[in-house]
């Protein structure tokens, strides 16, 4: 990435990423979990878009086009990704869906947006898909039969890849706090009644302090993307800083040792060696 600008926000942003979705997979309450962070989120940003972003913005049926878009596949993708956590163990499901929308992610860089990255930079990449996929946990043939069986993870891929395309496309005519904050309210609208359903099911006295968790957490995720969609707005090409961000992997293993005490195992080792090293590639 000849910016090493958007190389270090991509990789803040991963770093956030990866704490708030262990606080996600910690929670019962999955779905209610996500709606919260992303109404907490609107609320935060909401004030510095109306005041710096939205008097310089000249509002066109063009501008809304994509950022309408966005609303649609992040509220599918919110959706999707409850439901894979629910019904797929998080150590297959995380890794595969977000290692499998990067492949998808890299092909739309390269033949929608025509992006030209270096050989260096490509095979970093490619190094860390492969160490993303070497973090889930069994055999190949083991995560394929779950994978036939609950095509979740694998809706969570397409979902990814078709927000994060849109998105690329939406930092280039709005700037990047308006779409995430454009698209943070779309999804609270469509997926409003779906998570309430849940959300009454959380026993009355946690209830406040469920809500009280989440205002932190919806700062970090906010904060996240935030940075994600900044990075392309300056020049990140998508097809680097989609699976640079997927580094989150790497990080939340990391604090999954750490936090909650998972056992210490080679294989993830050696994902973590070949993640490493595609960072190091990526730079040059």
């Amino acid at each position: 990435m000849s910016d090493q600008l958007p190389f270090w926000i991509v990789l803040l942003s991963a770093l956030l990423h990866a704490v708030w979705n262990l606080q996600a997979k910690k929670t019962q309450y999955k779905g209610a979990f996500l709606w919260w962070i992303t109404a907490w989120g609107c609320l935060f940003i909401a004030p510095l878009v109306i005041i710096y972003e939205w008097p310089r913005i000249e509002w066109t049926s063009k501008v809304w086009l994509f950022p309408a878009l966005s609303v649609v596949s992040h509220a599918t993708y919110t959706f999707c990704l409850a439901e894979s956590y629910r019904r797929v163990p998080f150590s297959i499901a995380y890794p595969v869906s977000r290692g499998l929308a990067q492949v998808f992610i890299v092909l739309a860089g390269l033949f929608i947006f025509q992006e030209k990255p270096g050989p260096w930079a490509l095979a970093g990449v490619g190094l860390i898909l492969i160490g993303i996929q070497a973090t889930a946990a069994g055999a190949f043939e083991a995560r394929l039969r779950i994978l036939l069986h609950s095509p979740w993870p694998l809706l969570v891929a397409v979902c990814i890849c078709f927000y994060t395309t849109i998105d690329h496309q939406s930092v280039q005519i709005l700037p990047p706090l308006t779409v995430c904050l454009i698209s943070n309210i779309g999804q609270c609208l469509i997926l409003a009644r779906l998570q309430l359903r849940e959300y009454r099911t959380i026993p009355r006295p946690e209830r406040s302090s469920f809500i009280r968790q989440t205002i932190l957490w919806g700062a970090v995720s906010t904060a996240g993307y935030s940075l994600f969609l900044y990075a392309q707005h300056i020049g990140g090409l998508i097809s680097l800083v989609g699976p640079l961000r997927e580094t989150s992997v790497l990080m939340g293993m990391i604090l999954s040792f750490f936090v909650l005490k998972e056992g210490f195992e080679w294989r993830k080792v050696i994902a973590a060696f070949l993640i490493v090293s595609g960072i190091f590639l990526m730079q040059h």
